[in-house]
């Protein structure tokens, strides 16, 4: 997780790593997807020869299994770094950068001490560090950075990972312990978030700024009152001690400040807290079952309260919780409606549908890994977007206003009639389709242009190429055959003219419009919106707006659950109405104003009597016309 500190106020931006993620066994995946069944005998590596280069890949103790590399000043490893047998790498006051992966097996082991110690990456959690086996990575009196992104590290078998006199500076570090893996922290500042699985373990002394995640397995049972973050001195965690039962992992916390709390609260467990402010619970869903969950928001106040989720029972007495997260893995299918959370991942093959739900970035970014898939709709995601290894996510009829919006490995990502932030990233193989028609509205027996987008953005590596679009027209209230508006066009669109459609002999109406974007992989991918066509005027409708003669900008706030203001600018006098509608194109309300002279201006909007959801708004003048998107949450 990324940590901010602002003014005291300390938001945790997060990675949540999955038991299902990293298992303890021969299968064993780093948070990026990576296979490591053959990391131990080196099988797939072409390397023979250890070297040290600052091109390439650093291989130690495959050909002399006792190998000692040391490296001190300043020094570049473009490549991967992988230890074996009894290979040790020494960093020793120096300034160390690397653009790569840390694989540590065997007895092998890293030694860093004295040194800045820099981890090159372009997105969050491009790199990571596996320890496995009887291995271990050792920080000692060292400046960490990441360009500010979160690194991983996951440590399985008897591996080892110790962080002490040490300052995570840019950035953030995850570590996830599986089996009988231990981690010690002693004497840092924002060491980063911890998770406990199978037998491992992990110790805190002295250290300030850090959250400590209770992993709370199936079958498991706690009842348990957790210390304030100001000074937390002699905590422990263990199943021998009362109230907690059904957990092998260990932990301990003396005298650390600033300690966070997280609870990763599995299908199948049971749990009380009393008394405790949690900086966020993750609620992950592990069976192949249908589950459906809503109302749940962050900054929530629980008196007592039992959470309404049906596989589990997780009871809260006079706690608080500022962030709620959803993590899906195996096959799980999980409904999430009306709810405001920190971060929602779809990991394995999970299903994930989000309807009419905010992702604040709160407790990390919406994403999805392995085989993962999940769906957003009318919703607002105001974090990270991400997709990683063959995960699929859609965003459809949503706004995106986070950093980062990113598809790499052989991920694939489609937005649909979804606003952004950020222009959209594919690294690798990863393809990015992109999809835009808004609701508009045109006079038949004319010619009406529809602008949008319809693009593909494909990694370097990706063997997928776009083919063309094409736009199909039906009638609302027929059950005719959709029609083509254009034969087949070949050469992407960004935000331009995509058709014209003739509307001689159609009738005045609500029409379904379709978008389909076409590739070189099979079918095609589609998306929908809709159109009104009304009897013919004379008076033209620019239904893609004038830069020359009216401005239409952004409504805020946005999201709103009462009153909000939408902006605009004319260049000469107009009255002006505005109607809302809805995503199936019904008109809900039209509001008219009196005529405004040349200049910017902005009109209220009363949204009291709408239901939550994604609505369109159309603001119109005498001889112009453009809409606009805004999201109500109740």
């Amino acid at each position: 997780m990324k940590i901010i500190r602002s003014n005291q106020l300390y938001i945790v931006m997060g990675f949540m790593l999955s038991a299902s993620i990293l298992k303890a066994n021969s299968e064993l995946k780093n948070p990026i997807g990576w296979n490591l069944n053959n990391l131990r005998n080196l099988q797939p590596l072409q390397t023979k020869t250890a070297r040290i280069t600052s091109g390439g890949d650093l291989i130690i103790g495959q050909d002399n299994p006792g190998e000692v590399v040391n490296i001190t000043g300043s020094y570049v490893q473009n490549g991967n770094i992988t230890i074996v047998n009894q290979g040790v790498l020494n960093i020793t006051e120096a300034d160390f950068r690397l653009d790569g992966d840390i694989y540590i097996a065997g007895s092998g082991q890293m030694n860093v001490t004295g040194s800045s110690f820099t981890v090159v990456q372009e997105y969050i959690y491009e790199h990571s560090a596996i320890i496995l086996d009887n291995a271990k990575l050792i920080f000692e009196h060292v400046e960490f950075r990441s360009n500010g992104q979160s690194w991983s590290i996951g440590a399985a078998g008897q591996a080892e990972y110790t962080m002490q006199y040490s300052n995570v500076e840019d950035g953030f570090i995850t570590c996830g312990l599986l089996e009988n893996a231990k981690a010690v922290i002693h004497e840092c500042e924002t060491p980063g978030e911890f998770l406990c699985f199978g037998q491992s373990s992990v110790s805190f002394t002295d250290s300030d700024f850090l959250l400590m995640w209770l992993v709370l397995p199936e079958n498991s049972s706690v009842d348990l009152a957790l210390p304030g973050d100001s000074l937390v001195t002699d905590w422990a965690f263990s199943d021998q001690l009362s109230g907690i039962d059904g957990t092998d992992w260990e932990a301990s916390i003396n005298n650390c400040t600033h300690v966070m709390w997280g609870l990763i609260s599995i299908s199948g467990s049971e749990a009380v807290f009393r008394d405790t402010d949690f900086r966020t619970i993750g609620l992950m869903f592990s069976h192949p079952d249908s589950i459906n969950m809503s109302n749940i928001t962050n900054q929530s106040v629980h008196a007592d309260e039992t959470i309404r989720v049906e596989d589990r029972d997780l009871r809260l007495i006079d706690c608080t919780v500022q962030t709620w997260s959803v993590y899906g893995s195996v096959k799980a299918i999980v409904g999430i409606q009306n709810c405001i959370l920190g971060e929602i991942m779809a990991m394995d093959t999970s299903r994930i549908w989000v309807d009419n739900s905010i992702c604040d970035g709160s407790g990390g970014y919406a994403s999805t890994f392995q085989n993962g898939f999940m769906v957003f709709t009318s919703s607002l995601i105001r974090s990270q977007l991400i997709a990683r290894n063959t995960g699929v996510l859609v965003a459809a009829m949503s706004s995106i206003l986070g950093t980062d919006i990113d598809a790499d490995e052989e991920a694939i990502m489609f937005l649909a009639n979804t606003d952004w932030f950020t222009e959209p990233q594919a690294h690798q193989s990863a393809a990015i389709f992109e999809a835009q028609m808004p609701y508009f509205e045109g006079d038949i027996n004319s010619s009406v242009p529809i602008f949008g987008t319809a693009r593909l953005l494909a990694g370097p590596d990706s063997p997928i190429e776009f083919a063309g679009y094409q736009i199909h027209y039906s009638s609302q209230s027929g059950s005719n055959l959709p029609v083509p508006v254009h034969s087949l066009q070949t050469e992407p669109v960004t935000d331009d003219l995509l058709a014209e459609w003739n509307t001689n002999g159609l009738e005045a109406g609500s029409y379904s419009l379709t978008l389909s974007l076409y590739h070189n992989f099979g079918d095609s991918i589609s998306m929908g919106s809709w159109a009104r066509l009304n009897p013919s005027s004379d008076v033209p409708i620019e239904a893609h707006g004038n830069a020359l003669r009216f401005e239409l900008g952004q409504n805020y706030p946005n999201p709103f659950n009462g009153m909000t203001i939408i902006p605009f600018s004319l260049s000469e006098p107009s009255e002006i109405s505005v109607a809302i509608y809805d995503i199936r194109g019904r008109q809900i309300k039209t509001i008219r104003f009196s005529e405004f002279g040349a200049g910017e201006h902005t009109v209220q909007i009363d949204g009291e009597d709408l239901p939550s959801g994604h609505y369109y708004y159309v603001v119109r003048g005498d001889n112009f016309q453009k809409a606009g998107t805004m999201l109500v949450v109740k």
